[in-house]
């Protein structure tokens, strides 16, 4: 997914203002044997409930990924959307290999609570991972950006700017 957002910033220079927004033809390219949707947005969309759908049977057996973000979902041949590296996942009311109060994830998709070094595994660290992740999606940017201490900080403090304002 992360090759889709580099890609679209050629794709849609004028980023979600660009009339290539709404065309599928440069992730056809990308994707040729994918079933696509006939829209970016309705492609995003998809993809997003897929994740959702597979965070959802990982929650229902207690393991929570912790770091839900675009390098971390892999698109299959077929087009469909797979949530990758469970590397730093947690399982409920397991201890887990990181030390309390460490910040574990990746800062501009990461839950306030996360940012704040409370990384007690719970479904809503990866539910807040996931719509940063469609929020970069449909506004080609991720909610924070900057350098590290900047991102917490504004993780921790701030909303994303609204993405209807981005597409104005």
């Amino acid at each position: 997914l992360h090759a889709v957002l580099e890609a679209s910033r050629t794709a849609m220079p004028d980023g979600p203002r660009s009339s290539s927004f709404a065309e599928t033809g440069w992730l056809r390219a990308m994707l040729p044997e994918a079933a696509l949707e006939h829209s970016y947005l309705r492609q995003v969309v998809v993809w997003i409930a897929q994740l959702a759908d597979g965070l959802h049977e990982a929650h229902s057996h207690g393991v929570f990924h912790r770091d839900v973000k675009p390098s971390n979902v892999f698109l299959r041949l077929d087009g469909t959307a797979v949530l990758l590296d469970f590397g730093i996942a947690a399982r409920s009311g397991d201890a887990t290999m990181t030390l309390p109060h460490s910040i574990v994830g990746t800062p501009c998709y990461m839950a306030p609570e996360q940012a704040s070094g409370r990384t007690e595994p719970h479904a809503a660290i990866d539910v807040y991972g996931l719509t940063a992740t469609f929020y970069h999606l449909l506004t080609l940017q991720p909610p924070h950006a900057g350098d590290l201490q900047t991102v917490l900080h504004a993780v921790r403090t701030e909303d994303p700017t609204p993405a209807a304002w981005l597409h104005q």
